[in-house]
């Protein structure tokens, strides 16, 4: 649900010995249950047979709604929030961790901004009016359409979405987008599983980069801890100078939970 109270959900069914026509004929019975009991609500049902389907293994079919997306506002900004990605639920404490962590950037004119594992573009977009230009890469298409669509929504043109693997396309953007820049600053966002080694690397090579914000929404994971060590471990083969942890910050985006979500501020 969205702020102003619209709802969107997913009914997600295990076809079993269901034949196509027996399938069709369910989701005809939701579709009528739905419009008489919740006829406002954005519905959608994806069949899967396994324990979880993205939508590029089995996509999701609208059965009610007017529209296909909900709209939340983040600050001054309009965001879609659609069946195939990822948004805050939280959104008071997240719209103040990103309004802080831009704060906590000090951007200097002219600067340029690199949004790593970018989902829907709430980081680059929010801090759209700071920096001369960013670039958000991202794995999941679905994700980078919506980022791309966010940004018509806002009338933003100087921030550009990149559907891809970080560790494919990173070296690329850094030599290309940041050539001829005086300050680079970067979002780190990589979920769980953490970014790859290759990617620190990269981060680690680039001179520009004097500061990153690391946000992690579980730290103690053994991938992410590995990557602060890699971030600041001095000398062996690492290349670039070693970063250090200035401030830890966290935000409770899941009240009543044993989740939070941690901000690590890297400089060097």
């Amino acid at each position: 649900s969205n702020e102003a109270g619209d709802l969107m959900a997913i009914i997600i069914t295990h076809p079993y010995a269901l034949t196509k026509d027996e399938m069709i004929q369910e989701r005809l019975n939701l579709t009528q249950y739905f419009i008489r009991h919740e006829p406002n609500i954005v519905l959608y049902h994806q069949e899967c047979a396994k324990v979880d389907c993205s939508s590029d293994i089995s996509s999701y079919i609208q059965l009610t709604g007017k529209r296909s997306c909900l709209l939340e506002k983040m600050g001054n900004f309009t965001f879609q929030i659609t069946s195939h990605s990822f948004f805050q639920v939280n959104k008071k404490a997240a719209e103040r961790m990103v309004e802080s962590i831009w704060n906590w950037m000090n951007v200097t004119n002219g600067a340029t901004f690199i949004d790593l594992y970018s989902g829907v573009g709430l980081y680059s977009i929010m801090g759209s009016h700071l920096v001369n230009n960013s670039v958000g890469i991202e794995m999941l298409e679905g994700a980078v359409i919506d980022a791309r669509k966010n940004a018509e929504l806002n009338n933003i043109t100087n921030c550009e979405f990149i559907a891809g693997r970080v560790e494919d396309n990173l070296s690329h953007v850094l030599k290309k987008n940041f050539s001829q820049t005086n300050q680079v600053l970067a979002v780190l966002n990589p979920g769980r599983a953490g970014a790859t080694k290759r990617v620190i690397t990269l981060l680690r090579e680039d001179i520009r980069m004097k500061k990153l914000m690391f946000v992690a929404c579980k730290p103690d994971n053994r991938f992410t801890m590995g990557n602060f060590i890699q971030l600041c471990r001095r000398g062996g083969h690492l290349r670039g100078a070693p970063f250090h942890i200035k401030s830890v910050r966290l935000f409770d985006l899941f009240p009543r939970t044993l989740h939070y979500e941690m901000v690590l501020e890297f400089i060097r």
